[in-house]
């Protein structure tokens, strides 16, 4: 949910009942998702146990279809005209052919996105989507309403793998602006939508005052999944040493996403909610999603992306590089997403999913912001970049226990406009407790291939309540 600035100030104003008047009502449209989701899904669901002739046919059907039309009608892979009258060749042929195209890194989409923008495909089937940049690198993106349909509906294909059932409710610590962040109701952590049975919990209220109340709130919900952030979850866990199950409740499952899910936090995770832990790996570019099975083992969806070396077996000698099969109003081939993909060769899933299984992905490991009340934040500070034109590259440094200072790499004319919402969004964020000032800096941190760590807390060595994991003292950028 992402309001108009008019509107999302008026909401804000609201007092908590008006405000879950409002988020029920907007929450009529979340059963209508989920009957287009179940559509989508029962088209899909043969696609779970193909095998690896079915698979390889598929994509190179749908990359023989993607091409032409990437070739013809989209200005970046136009000089590649010639390679068209080779897509008559055998699959393999086609499959192959992906090698003969350049690399598409976030760089050339951020810095020219209408070089990726296929002419024939209107505006009126399309939406503009943001990503989050979680990883310091927002973008953008052209993208049909039918690929946003099929890659929602692979990603909430997660719950119901999990056991979700019409009906089930969930608790949700997830960037959202159900929980204002400014107003006279701002210290009201939490706001529930009764229509489609959710919980919204805010993952910038976790800190002492209010974990009594959020762990309290979720109980009394009684949630039967618990989805969000692992940094958030983890949080959420952590300030407290007791159990958030009780005797006569425990959820289906703990969903989380967007971060990595190292093994100490999956064991809190499980020993205070006593539930299964099933993760999804995405991304708001929607070339690729993978979810955790019931033997928690993460299955490529292979409908929406094709990820080079996924059919031959052989580790590509570079990358791995994906390519999207869903959006034909931008096409990405060939992108480097910069995470770490490895495949599980030769492994049968007890599942029964012949879909391809990955090991867990290296994606980033951030710190937590913690600020002087002892609020933690994490991921969820990449709000903070959110569409922001101009902006290459951001990193979020807590110099002392009230100063943050923010790297960004921006062009010099383009810094003012950046620096002054990163300053005022991030201010809001910490509820004014911390001086946030902004740098302009070409060069940041770099961690796992071209992802770069979104926060560093070099405060750590004073922090409580939250463990260490070996290797923490390295310092920043290694």
């Amino acid at each position: 949910m992402r309001l108009p600035g008019p509107v999302a100030l008026l909401y804000d104003m609201l007092p908590p009942p008006a405000a879950e008047a409002a988020l029920s009502l907007y929450g009529l449209r979340n059963p209508l998702r989920e009957r287009t989701w179940g559509r989508i899904l029962r088209r899909c669901a043969a696609s779970e146990t193909w095998n690896e002739e079915e698979q390889s046919r598929y994509v190179s059907a749908t990359l023989r279809t993607l091409l032409a039309h990437a070739l013809t009608d989209v200005p970046r892979y136009r000089p590649y005209r010639s390679l068209l009258g080779e897509l008559r060749g055998p699959d393999e042929h086609v499959v192959a052919l992906l090698r003969e195209l350049p690399v598409t890194t976030k760089a050339e989409v951020r810095e020219d996105p209408t070089a990726f923008m296929a002419a024939s495909v209107p505006d009126r089937c399309c939406i503009v989507s943001h990503t989050s940049g979680t990883t310091g690198t927002p973008l953008a993106l052209r993208m049909t309403r039918n690929a946003v349909a099929v890659s929602d509906a692979l990603w909430w294909r997660r719950a119901i793998w999990a056991g979700y059932r019409r009906g089930d409710s969930e608790a949700r610590l997830v960037l959202s602006p159900a929980v204002p962040l400014r107003g006279p109701w701002s210290t009201v952590p939490y706001r529930r939508s009764w229509t489609d049975r959710r919980l919204h919990l805010s993952p910038f209220h976790l800190e002492e005052q209010t974990i009594d109340e959020l762990r309290r709130q979720i109980v009394r919900f009684r949630p039967d999944f618990i989805l969000g952030y692992s940094s958030s979850l983890y949080i959420l866990t952590t300030l407290r040493e007791a159990p958030i199950a009780t005797d006569d409740w425990r959820p289906k499952a703990v969903l989380y996403s967007g971060d990595s899910l190292h093994p100490h936090q999956r064991e809190r995770l499980e020993s205070s909610f006593v539930a299964p832990i099933r993760g999804l790996y995405g991304c708001m570019e929607r070339v690729i999603s993978a979810a955790d099975c019931a033997q928690g083992n993460l299955h490529l969806s292979l409908i929406d992306g094709y990820v080079e070396g996924q059919l031959t077996g052989e580790p590509p000698a570079e990358g791995p590089y994906v390519t999207g099969l869903l959006n034909a109003a931008m096409p990405l081939l060939r992108y480097d997403l910069g995470d770490a993909l490895t495949f599980r060769r030769g492994f049968s899933c007890p599942c029964g999913r012949t879909l391809p299984v990955i090991e867990p992905v290296i994606t980033r490991e951030d710190d937590v912001l913690v600020t002087p009340s002892g609020r933690r934040v994490g991921s969820a500070v990449a709000e903070a970049f959110k569409g922001l034109p101009g902006l290459r590259m951001a990193q979020v440094v807590q110099r002392s226990a009230r100063h943050l200072e923010v790297l960004v790499d921006t062009r010099e004319r383009d810094y003012d406009p950046v620096a002054a919402t990163v300053r005022k969004r991030l201010g809001r964020f910490t509820f004014g407790e911390m001086e946030v000032t902004v740098t302009r800096r070409a060069a940041l941190a770099i961690r796992h291939g071209t992802k770069a760590r979104l926060i560093i807390n070099e405060h750590r060595p004073k922090l409580s309540g939250l463990p260490r994991r070996p290797g923490q003292d390295l310092e920043p950028g290694r």
